[in-house]
């Protein structure tokens, strides 16, 4: 059975989103100069609220997703900020971190699927597409939440080479000096 949800989406069965997050929840982030420390603030909340208030480790990363991506909330850029936000990117990555691993522990997230994926796809699905009129561009931008989210969903499918991206992983190769 449904569950209606403040903000219009409805949650069926586990990580089956049926309509869109509510703009209330990640509305200010989509804002022209929002600081980082306040996107990245909003973030901690919505991961958190997503962790205590969904049943299934899956739907709080898929509310997670689809709150940043609507929200224009970018944890890419919150993990390779500065040295002023190293307390609340720990805390944001620290949630996350709880997600992931019981969408691993409730066998619904793929195994081979790491806070820092996570974080990394949240990135791409948020800058803009600047070649397509904004309604098409938002029609787009829902649809490859979507389809992300289907991929991180455990099934059984070949394994992609490599290791997850750990939170960690991500923070040191962000955070390190480039060459430029």
């Amino acid at each position: 059975m449904d569950k209606q949800r403040e903000g219009g989406e409805r949650m069926s069965a586990p990580g089956h989103l049926t309509a869109q997050t509510g703009r209330n929840q990640a509305q200010a982030g989509a804002d022209q100069g929002v600081r980082p420390a306040d996107a990245l603030d909003r973030m901690i909340t919505l991961a958190r609220e997503a962790r205590s208030e969904e049943t299934w480790a899956y739907d709080a990363l898929s509310r997670f997703v689809a709150g940043c991506a609507e929200g224009r909330l970018d944890p890419l850029v919150a993990v390779a900020e500065g040295s002023g936000v190293d307390a609340a990117r720990g805390r944001l990555l620290e949630v996350l971190d709880q997600i992931v691993h019981a969408g691993h522990d409730e066998g619904s997230l793929r195994a081979d699927v790491g806070t820092g994926d996570v974080v990394g796809v949240v990135g791409l699905l948020v800058r803009a597409l600047p070649t397509v009129p904004a309604g098409v561009g938002e029609e787009l931008r829902e649809r490859a939440v979507r389809l992300v989210l289907a991929g991180m969903r455990a099934h059984p499918a070949p394994v992609p080479p490599g290791e997850p991206l750990t939170a960690d992983a991500l923070t040191r190769r962000a955070t390190a000096p480039h060459d430029h």
